[in-house]
């Protein structure tokens, strides 16, 4: 199941009477009245429908909705503006918050830490072969030289 997860903006809002679809007329996806429940006494919602809980803030779960819909939620008679949420809260009998995508959030970070490992070895390659080009592009022919003589003169000190 694909499931998305919405919050309020504001997070002090703690009464929701219902969550719909603006853009279709067949009902509520959530109704209730007053605060809603525990997130964590709450079930997962079947497809095409939404629950709303509380855990810290307001929540809005939803199940395989249409990429198309625009989701309203009211309040006291009032619309509370909504907003994506990163991460979706535990429900009734999920302790693994795999459905939620969740997974895929905790383990981004170590995706690009390593992207940024490697890009950061490749630049510090990159560096170090540019240096040692330089380098030896300085010291070999004129240096060279005067090794050279150093050495035969030496020598021809001997």
């Amino acid at each position: 199941m694909s499931f998305s997860c919405l919050r309020p903006v504001d997070l002090n809002v703690s009464s929701v009477d219902v969550l719909y679809d603006d853009s279709s007329a067949e009902g509520h996806l959530y109704s209730g009245s007053g605060a809603p429940p525990l997130c964590s006494s709450t079930s997962p919602p079947s497809p095409s429908s939404c629950v709303v809980c509380f855990s810290q803030f307001v929540h809005a779960v939803c199940s395989e909705l249409l990429r198309n819909t625009t989701l309203k939620m009211e309040g006291d008679g009032k619309p509370i503006d909504l907003m994506k949420s990163a991460r979706c809260p535990t429900l009734l009998g999920d302790d693994t918050n795999d459905w939620s995508g969740n997974h895929a959030d905790t383990s981004a970070w170590k995706v690009w830490l390593t992207i940024l490992l490697l890009l950061f070895l490749f630049i510090m390659t990159v560096l170090l072969v540019a240096f040692c080009k330089r380098r030896k592009c300085q010291t070999t022919p004129k240096n060279l030289e005067r090794v050279t003589s150093a050495v035969d003169s030496s020598e021809a000190a001997v």
